[in-house]
């Protein structure tokens, strides 16, 4: 078998429709941080991350060497931490836009992905999909994502009031949401669901370039930018096999070295280093998928838990799984 590995010990679990993962593809592309990826089925199984012990259902994730994190976040935050702003890996985060940036986080996550869910076409390839619509039944706990004919209607209404935010912020014809001469990390977080509803082709008389012309232009900037440093990247975007990605991950070296890592016992959750937790969200995709493993760490922030996972030799190797707070729950594992 040919030599592969993961620059930077990154791999990226994700699947080509995933809006979420394109949000972190984005973002290792904008900074010129080399990885590779793992392509996955857009549904479970995906026995690929079976073989890692992981039991979160969505898409992306994403290992740096044995710490695995869910949830594109939390990704976003640690590559910031793991990867500091220098000339050969430009930053996105600036302090002054931070505030900027986390509004825009919440609007993208909490309003407009669910909206955008709605107005998934009916010819869409995946809404034809058996496999898909039972798998994402399952997700929401037996609701389906078939939107009604009203719930299009108060979808499309919300999206329109979204765009027309984006179009104000664009007002005095910045070419950038934060004022910058690059795009920063306020503007990813808000384009990538705009990103989404616009190759979804909806309805001209509701989004268009005539109705939104600057939240237009500014999406066809940013998708330029992208595409600009995803060319400078020449050797590409290695692709995995999940039997090559496996070892990679299992016998690579941790990312972030355990000193770092405490648990906060003055935490509302009282809990204590080397409980057993199980860790899991609570916006969907957790009502038949928890982690479960010792905690290692918590913050208001974090939690970080080590699971036992059995190699391709009949060993066993420990993986740190951190999930943020926001929106996931720690249920304390009774003896």
């Amino acid at each position: 078998m040919a030599h592969v590995e993961a620059p930077n010990g990154i791999v990226l679990y994700w699947y080509k429709a995933s809006p979420y993962g394109r949000r972190v593809a984005w973002y290792l592309a904008l900074r010129n941080i080399a990885y590779a990826q793992c392509l996955q089925p857009p549904y479970l199984p995906r026995p690929d991350l079976d073989a890692l012990g992981i039991q979160y259902r969505r898409s992306p994730i994403m290992a740096i060497g044995r710490d695995i994190y869910v949830d594109s976040r939390l990704m976003i935050s640690k590559l910031d931490s793991l990867f500091p702003a220098s000339a050969s890996h430009p930053g996105l985060s600036h302090p002054q836009h931070a505030g900027l940036a986390s509004l825009l986080q919440k609007l993208s996550t909490e309003s407009a992905f669910s909206q955008v869910v709605r107005l998934i076409p009916a010819e869409n390839p995946l809404m034809k999909d058996a496999k898909f619509l039972k798998d994402r039944e399952q997700f929401g706990g037996g609701r389906g994502i078939k939107a009604s004919p009203a719930a299009r209607q108060e979808a499309t209404v919300h999206m329109q009031q979204i765009f027309a935010i984006l179009e104000s912020l664009l007002a005095d014809g910045r070419p950038w949401i934060a004022g910058t001469e690059e795009p920063s990390l306020a503007d990813l977080e808000g384009v990538w669901p705009i990103d989404w509803l616009i190759g979804l082709r909806p309805p001209r008389e509701h989004f268009s370039a005539e109705r939104f012309p600057r939240v237009y232009a500014w999406h066809a900037r940013f998708r330029a930018a992208v595409k600009s440093k995803s060319s400078a990247q020449a050797a590409g975007v290695p692709s995995l096999t999940g039997v090559q990605a496996t070892p990679l991950v299992l016998n690579a070296a941790f990312a972030e070295p355990p000193h770092l890592l405490s648990v906060d016992e003055t935490d509302p959750m009282r809990l204590r280093a080397g409980e057993v937790v199980e860790v899991f969200p609570t916006d969907g995709g957790g009502f038949f998928h928890q982690d479960r493993g010792t905690l290692v760490g918590l913050s208001a922030g974090e939690v970080v838990i080590v699971k036992s996972v059995r190699d391709d030799m009949g060993g066993e190797r420990e993986v740190r799984l951190h999930a943020p707070r926001w929106q996931f729950r720690i249920r304390r594992v009774k003896a």
